[in-house]
């Protein structure tokens, strides 16, 4: 009978909180942290894209198609996404991969997991003439600041939050091998 009524208030807990939770968001009752998958995160993102940036008014940039991979040593975030560069001053368009690490940051305002401080990594461009390589490292520059600094990776619910009155609050964001975790304290 002891066992039986130590599991009852376990049980409802999990209940509470597994009815509180959106389908992109696991929450583990037993190391208080939510969960969020690389594939859940990455379609979260790709509302983000495509985007359509100008350099300087000589270059067009297209970006699209964004992969997400985790830097779990850097416990960084790491975005790889197509560029279409266009300009007079090219023969033909160039295409080329950006890729750009992000941190993570939680914003309690509102309640989001947010992207934060982006820095572009490295440009794969073959094909683009020396003499624009610069320019097309500064617009991937531009590109991280404007497309996914501060970009909400994922926002709570204020039901995901709270449980019998009790209010959480979201605390280290870790980077994992396979998505990243968000610990919750109470306040």
């Amino acid at each position: 009978m002891r066992l039986k009524t130590f599991l009852i208030p376990i049980f409802a807990l999990i209940l509470a909180f597994g009815s509180a939770t959106s389908a992109t968001a696991g929450y583990n009752v037993w190391t208080s942290d939510y969960t969020f998958t690389r594939q859940e995160l990455e379609n979260g993102i790709k509302s983000r894209f495509p985007q359509n940036l100008q350099y300087m008014q000589i270059m067009e940039v297209r970006l699209s198609n964004p992969a997400l991979a985790l830097d779990q040593a850097g416990n960084r975030v790491i975005t790889k996404v197509n560029a279409h560069v266009s300009s007079p001053f090219l023969a033909t368009p160039v295409d080329g991969l950006l890729t750009i690490s992000s941190g993570l940051k939680y914003d309690a305002s509102a309640h989001a997991v947010r992207l934060d401080r982006p820095v572009l990594e490295r440009v794969d461009a073959p094909g683009l003439p020396a003499a624009y390589v610069q320019q097309l490292n500064d617009i991937g520059k531009t590109a991280a600041a404007q497309t996914l600094n501060d970009y909400p990776l994922y926002t709570f619910k204020p039901e995901e939050l709270q449980l019998n009155g009790q209010q959480f609050e979201p605390g280290a964001i870790t980077v994992t091998a396979d998505g990243i975790k968000v610990e919750i304290h109470p306040l």
